[in-house]
């Protein structure tokens, strides 16, 4: 999720950061010194708000594309959907997956990881990552390609794009993994039928779920004609090892690695800060 970086859009990075100390809604004091809370930022910083520090042009609850060039029309109609539920953002026409607001600030100032954390951090109430607390769990060490271990969703959790689907999505790749036939990876049914197994209310929910996998290149539908000439309930056949599929699960697991680095980044930053006011 790359983008050519908007001069003059908004504020910079050079900006002076919020104060420390003050306390936030939930009467959480933010700590003077430590490293932005990552989780919280993603979660609790809206990203609407975000959107408008960095000076980009909303449309209710929508918002035009930071990536006219890629419009017709320059995006005169706003293309990106912003999610309060979720805290994300998606554009109808770049965007594979939805991007958090971490991501639309690196994006939108063509930054690193580390800049886009501490220039949400310096506008907005983030509590720091408590005292000794590791940045990096044993799990997410593990790489997420192990050829012949787990099941299908192994793969896909491991990289992060399970995080980055919707809970409809999940359900119904759910189904389909536990469904298909094991020698096939393909599955015949109709939408009413992956409606009642994965619990979605409407077909224009199992719709949108299914132009979306084939977006990214992890499901393929055959939607053949019987010989009596009535259309037959779709087979879906899971792609799990297509390449773009690959390409971007090995984008996402880069990203949360990239996450961590900058996180660590922020650490050794302070240390060195607060051991030179120490020796001086």
């Amino acid at each position: 999720m790359n983008a050519t970086p908007l001069r003059g859009l908004g504020p910079t990075l050079s900006e002076p950061c919020a104060v420390d100390g003050e306390a936030i809604s939930d009467g959480t004091e933010i700590p003077k010194h430590g490293v932005p809370d990552l989780a919280f930022i993603k979660k609790n910083v809206p990203i609407q708000d975000v959107a408008a520090k960095l000076g980009l042009r909303m449309s209710g609850n929508l918002m035009h594309c930071f990536r006219p060039e890629n419009h017709q029309h320059g995006d005169r109609t706003a293309s990106v959907g912003l999610n309060r539920k979720t805290n994300k953002g998606k554009c109808f026409v770049c965007d594979n997956l939805p991007f958090s607001n971490v991501d639309l600030v690196e994006m939108v100032l063509g930054c690193t990881i580390r800049e886009a954390i501490e220039w949400i951090a310096a506008r907005f109430k983030v509590p720091a990552i408590p005292k000794g607390k590791h940045l990096q769990s044993r799990e997410q060490r593990e790489p997420f390609s192990r050829v012949g271990l787990g099941g299908r969703l192994e793969n896909i959790v491991r990289s992060g794009l399970w995080a980055y689907l919707h809970p409809s999505e999940r359900a119904i790749l759910g189904v389909l993994c536990e469904l298909s036939e094991s020698n096939t990876d393909s599955l015949q049914i109709s939408y009413r039928g992956l409606m009642r197994f994965a619990g979605v209310r409407s077909y224009a929910t199992v719709a949108r779920v299914v132009k979306q996998f084939e977006r990214i290149c992890l499901l393929k539908v055959d939607r053949s004609v019987g010989g009596d000439g009535l259309r037959n309930c779709n087979r879906y056949v899971l792609t799990l090892n297509h390449p773009v599929l690959h390409d971007l699960m090995a984008s996402l697991y880069q990203q949360q690695h990239r996450e961590i680095e900058a996180e660590r980044e922020i650490r050794k930053d302070q240390r060195r800060r607060r051991a030179a006011c120490y020796y001086r």
